[in-house]
């Protein structure tokens, strides 16, 4: 294969962006719930050897948990860690477009170049622990592959993409669903085309469902096949998913306006080209965000399928000027808008930075409670990795797809004050398990590790006062501001409520 000089100038920059964005990255991010819940099987994995989650009631596709166990065996299980193994995937990403403007034509000076890796590391969130980069990754490879390329076979990498992607996540294929119409409208006068299309549609859905077939005989041995039949058919419904209006949804994401913005001048600047392809690419990122509100939700990590798109089509739009000496300037000069935002963040550090450090203190400081086998019921995201590190069993969040048992009479009032339902649940499994629990289950103990961020005070009182009368011997045996650790160790009575 050959290289050209500006895919080796683009792809190095872009691997320094990666390596910077690595030793910055718990200055750039903090650990919170999706993170945890990604990464707790793969860190159940590496600890234990057993394929589970106590922290995560839904069910993400395997793949992405396939590639952090390894990860996660050599750079250990840390918030850097996880995070880290999605910039080293970004990079991938950019690497992959970058050769694919290069085969297509799309970019002819450096300077477009430039300014997407720019972009692309600005813009693009690749500093969370969630799945949303790997998807990335198989969606553009999908995408790449659907797009006609003469001389150029695309079947075989079209059914490799699209069985790793619907191995990883399901969210993105309404987008390419709906680009792929769009390029049979695109391509609708040209026959051999059309066919060529229609060709790796079959091939797509062939691919797709041979690979959610094993993931349904890999859920099936996991014993999670019903769990996972359960959320693979809700898939983010807007009915049972979302908290607001259809309306209050597209007002929100398109209040997103940076990719907005990019979009229309990316249109702007192809119709002065007089670029039909171009127009019709804006038009059709101008609709994802509506696409995806149709399909299910539009999530802040979901934004990638909207300023990825909106960064390559600005790049290109603008490429043809850059050939020109203070447009040139211009592009180099945003080469430092990212590396000056990873040191702001190192010299500034956000409150959530400052926060993290005081919760992980906390925890580390009042280690002696926490013995190999503790059963934790942590509310906080920030209190996961040092607990991990203390080999505690940890129950974290219990989401409102699974419909626990709630206990009668005397605890029923006092749930019903809880307004949010996950938290609600969460309670409600503790005091199963404390009713439940043997003797010998309450020798390590159960401790409930409070942050009244989520939980006000007046709720952590009500918790204290139901545990007194379940007649539980218990303290309050570390405290720090709004932080607390509650211990209780043995049982006085068996209570049936």
């Amino acid at each position: 294969m050959k290289v050209s000089r500006l895919y080796l100038i683009s792809s190095s920059i872009s691997f320094l962006y990666c390596i910077l964005t690595i030793c910055f990255i718990d200055y750039l991010s903090v650990p919170w719930t999706d993170e945890i819940g990604t990464a707790d099987t793969a860190i159940n994995v590496v600890l234990y050897g057993q394929w589970k989650s106590d922290v995560w009631l839904y069910i993400y596709q395997p793949l992405h948990a396939f590639f952090l166990i390894p990860w996660i065996f050599i750079f250990g299980f840390s918030h850097a860690s996880v995070c880290s193994i999605n910039v080293f995937i970004a990079f991938i990403s950019s690497c992959y477009i970058i050769r694919i403007t290069e085969r297509r034509k799309w970019f002819l000076s450096l300077g477009g170049l430039l300014i997407f890796i720019s972009l692309f590391w600005l813009l693009v969130w690749h500093t969370n622990g969630r799945i949303d980069m790997l998807t990335m990754l198989f969606t553009i490879g999908v995408a790449d592959n659907l797009i006609p390329d003469e001389g150029r076979s695309q079947m075989k990498m079209l059914a490799v993409m699209s069985f790793l992607l619907m191995m990883t996540s399901i969210y993105s294929i309404p987008v390419l669903v709906c680009g792929g119409l769009v390029l049979i409208y695109y391509y609708w006068k040209n026959r051999q085309i059309r066919l060529e299309l229609t060709k790796k549609a079959i091939c797509v859905t062939c691919s797709m469902t041979f690979a959610f077939i094993l993931t349904l005989i890999f859920f099936y041995f996991d014993g999670h096949l019903i769990k996972y039949l359960h959320q693979f058919i809700r898939f983010n419904s807007t009915i049972n998913g979302a908290n607001t209006s259809f309306v209050e949804q597209i007002v929100l994401a398109y209040s997103y306006w940076i990719p907005l913005f990019l979009t229309i001048i990316g249109m702007i600047f192809s119709s002065l080209k007089k670029d039909k392809l171009g127009i019709i690419a804006g038009i059709f990122i101008l609709f994802i965000p509506l696409i995806m509100i149709m399909s299910g939700r539009y999530k802040s990590y979901y934004y990638w399928l909207f300023i990825v798109p909106a960064i390559m089509l600005f790049a290109y739009s603008i490429d043809y000027l850059l050939n020109r000496k203070y447009l040139r300037i211009i592009s180099y000069s945003v080469l430092f808008f990212y590396p000056a935002k990873c040191i702001s963040s190192y010299i500034n550090p956000s409150e959530s930075y400052y926060e993290r450090i005081e919760k992980e203190e906390f925890i580390r400081g009042n280690t002696k409670y926490f013995r190999k086998g503790s059963e934790v019921y942590a509310f906080d995201a920030m209190f996961y990795y040092p607990l991990v590190e203390q080999r505690a069993i940890i129950n974290k969040e219990i989401r409102g797809m699974k419909k626990e048992p709630l206990p009668m009479e005397k605890f029923q009032n006092f749930a019903n004050t809880i307004n949010d339902n996950s938290k609600r649940e969460i309670i409600v499994k503790l005091f199963n398990k404390i009713e439940k629990a043997s003797e010998k289950e309450m020798k390590n103990g159960f401790i409930i590790c409070f942050e009244d961020k989520q939980y006000r005070q007046d709720q952590c009182d009500m918790i204290i006062n139901y545990l007194k009368s379940l007649d539980l011997k218990y303290s309050i045996v570390a405290s720090k501001g709004n932080m607390r650790i509650i211990k209780f160790t043995q049982k006085v009575n068996n209570h049936n409520i």
